[in-house]
């Protein structure tokens, strides 16, 4: 228990108080009243400082542009560091395909202690993946599986979906791969429901004790040859 009393009011008598006191709620074993040394006090009033100081040193949110949403990442450099390890580039949008917000959310404050967070802008350049005709499916095979009948035996099975346009397999060759994405296999549909069909029999399904992981992939990067 804390704030009983205050700093010097400890007297001899504090201690025989609060065993009868706390005697109403069962037997009580020990009873020790502790005073915090001034240099303790001391030593965490620094510690604050410390914080306070490290605090003023962090870049600030404008926040009394509310409707400014033109500040990018990198007006942050321990964000623009942390997200640049996780392959973000400034303008360009997140996630895997790129697809998603190109600015960082901002709070709009409401009161002195609350406030509503506004979502980034969209990133409206880059195509829609969820509408491609293109299919990438990994976990097929492992590295060094590839044979020359692999191909052939895609194409196969992926007719049962609709007109297969092309299909590709490639394999990737950067080192610390994982195993499950070193193969890549690209299938390209005469729209996007033959490719939906594909999605939705292939992902998760097993090949040969092997889980297939399906995805939709960007048309334009299928047609540059841009696989990896």
């Amino acid at each position: 228990m804390k704030n009983i009393v205050g700093p010097g009011e400890v007297d001899d008598l504090l201690q025989e108080e609060i065993e009868i006191e706390c005697k109403k709620f069962g037997r009580v074993l020990k009873c020790i009243v502790y005073k915090e040394r001034e240099r303790d006090r001391e030593r965490d009033k620094n510690k604050d400082r410390e914080r306070d100081k490290e605090r003023a040193k962090e870049p600030k949110a404008d926040n009394n542009n509310n409707n400014n949403n033109s500040g990018g990442v990198a007006s942050n450099l321990r964000v623009a560091k942390m997200m640049a390890k996780m392959g973000y580039k400034e303008g360009h949008g997140l996630g895997k395909d790129e697809e998603g917000i190109t600015t960082p959310l901002l709070v709009k404050k409401t009161d002195g202690r609350s406030g509503v967070i506004l979502a980034g802008e969209l990133n409206t350049n880059k195509p829609k993946t969820s509408e491609s005709c293109v299919l990438q499916m990994t976990n097929i095979v492992g590295p060094g599986e590839v044979d020359d009948l692999l191909q052939e035996e895609i194409e196969i099975e992926c007719k049962k979906f609709g007109r297969v346009l092309k299909c590709i397999v490639y394999e990737e060759k950067r080192p610390g791969t994982p195993d499950n994405e070193a193969v890549k296999i690209f299938v390209k549909f005469s729209n996007h429901n033959e490719a939906k069909k594909g999605f939705d029999v292939m992902n998760g399904r097993f090949f040969g004790g092997r889980k297939v992981m399906a995805n939709y992939f960007d048309e334009s990067r299928f047609e540059s040859n841009s696989f990896q």
